[in-house]
């Protein structure tokens, strides 16, 4: 009985050393790989394969899924954010320029300002000249006239202006300059020479607009008008 067990034990210690031999040749010699192994022990055990395998790879494939769209986010994220950078750097740079026309827009219209206020300047200074050098050539004719000569020319001056009110009260402001630049012993002897109602109210009119400061007192008051509007 006892050579009986111990031929068994002899025979199944044989068998699992061969058997260890065996697997270890298939693996040595890539017969036996990791999925076969994992087969022939599922069988062993007798679990179906089939389903296991079938129930696991799902799994990998739904990770891998995951890290796919993951990676989609990133790169998606990325994208949106270059697009983004790009589109602020395009926006910085419109406004640079768009700053920069713009100080050359106002740098530009400065300069015309400036330009055309130096014309009108120096238009009002020829203006001003012209008139006065006018001026002095009637009052030298109106020296040498007799004065009642000098009276009639005056009177035309006064009535060259006709009906219009702008250019009538132009015509009063130069005859009052006129008499305002000549010698006072000349304008004496014209102002003997008005006679009559007609030439009474045209002296008149002079000596009003003389009372009341003439154009230089209309240029005053419009410049007050003026600086109480603001």
């Amino acid at each position: 009985m006892q050579f009986l067990f111990a031929t068994i034990g002899y025979t199944a210690v044989a068998t699992v050393l061969s058997t260890l031999l065996w697997v270890g040749y298939l693996w040595q010699t890539e017969r036996l790989t990791d999925e076969r192994l994992f087969r022939i022990i599922a069988m062993i055990h007798g679990v179906e394969t089939g389903e296991k395998i079938e129930a696991i790879a799902p799994i990998g494939d739904q990770s891998s899924e995951e890290e796919a769209s993951l990676e989609e986010v990133r790169r998606l994220r990325h994208l949106a954010l270059r697009n983004y950078e790009a589109r602020q750097e395009s926006l910085d740079r419109g406004k640079s320029e768009f700053d920069h026309s713009l100080g050359q827009l106002v740098e530009q219209r400065n300069r015309v300002d400036q330009m055309a206020t130096e014309l009108k300047k120096r238009i009002d200074q020829v203006s001003t000249e012209t008139i006065e050098e006018g001026v002095k050539n009637v009052v030298r004719d109106l020296k040498v006239a007799k004065p009642e000569k000098g009276k009639e020319l005056l009177l035309r001056i006064l009535e060259s202006g006709g009906t219009d009110p702008d250019a009538k009260q132009q015509a009063l402001d130069q005859v009052i300059q006129i008499i305002n630049t000549m010698p006072i012993d000349t304008w004496s002897d014209m102002l003997n020479k008005f006679e009559g109602p007609a030439e009474l109210d045209q002296l008149h009119r002079i000596q009003a607009q003389q009372l009341e400061g003439g154009e230089k007192r209309r240029v005053l008051q419009e410049a007050l008008g003026q600086l109480g509007n603001k």
